[in-house]
């Protein structure tokens, strides 16, 4: 067995006993301390990875394995790319498993970002706004911390699927705002479920030929058009 290969098998063995978050809180690093000495084991075979061979960590097998070093994401000696990658992988399969994000887990997904920044976090939690997984609360509260381009177009694609769905209609401003945002597929929504405003149904114009995104602002055009 390669040397590599070997390091990486006695990796995830270790992590799959490493103890549980509450525990690790506890440890007063002594150097008889057999939780101390499984972390330091960890370090031990962590530097003897590079990077790209780190960055493959969030991909192993085990669950148990993935869970217990990120609890121990703290004291383990990882390059903050991996921790970033640890911590995408970790909450994307609290995500898979839950089914949705209640709030305790949105609050640690948030808890995290807030730590450190992570963009993978972000995607997260863009990709579960995108699915209506997110209650209209937690993207509101995601405002305070979320700010891109890729964020704004979502939430505000998110509140227009909400307004629909709450027998709203959808304005005019609103309209030329998600068509400047490209969020088309709200638009489509909106139009399939009539909850659009007559102004605002003239909001969709026909495209010219060479148009940016030309087949779908045509498609959103005609069935506009029918609805006047």
């Amino acid at each position: 067995m390669a040397p590599e290969k070997q390091v990486l098998e006695q990796f995830i063995r270790l992590c799959e006993t490493v103890i549980s978050a509450e525990e690790l809180e506890a440890i007063h690093l002594e150097n008889d301390n057999e939780d101390d000495q499984i972390i330091e084991s960890i370090n031990i075979l962590l530097a003897k990875m590079d990077l790209d061979e780190q960055l493959e960590l969030h991909g192993m097998p085990s669950p148990k394995a993935l869970s217990n070093i990120y609890n121990a994401r703290d004291k383990v000696e990882m390059h903050p790319h991996v921790k970033e990658h640890i911590a995408f992988a970790y909450f994307s399969g609290k995500i898979a498993e839950q089914g949705h994000i209640d709030m305790t887990l949105f609050n640690e997904i948030l808890h995290e970002y807030k730590a450190n920044g992570f963009i993978g976090l972000e995607s997260v939690l863009i990709t579960e706004m995108k699915k209506d997984s997110l209650s209209p609360a937690q993207v509101i509260e995601l405002e305070q911390f979320l700010s891109g381009n890729a964020y704004h177009k979502e939430a505000e694609a998110f509140k227009c699927r909400e307004k629909v769905r709450s027998g709203e209609k959808v304005d005019t401003d609103q309209v030329m705002n998600l068509l400047y945002l490209r969020a088309y597929h709200a638009l489509d929504f909106a139009l399939d479920h009539g909850a659009i405003a007559g102004n605002g149904l003239k909001a969709f114009k026909e495209p010219t030929a060479s148009e940016r995104d030309r087949k779908i602002k045509l498609a959103l055009f005609q069935k506009a058009r029918t609805m006047i």
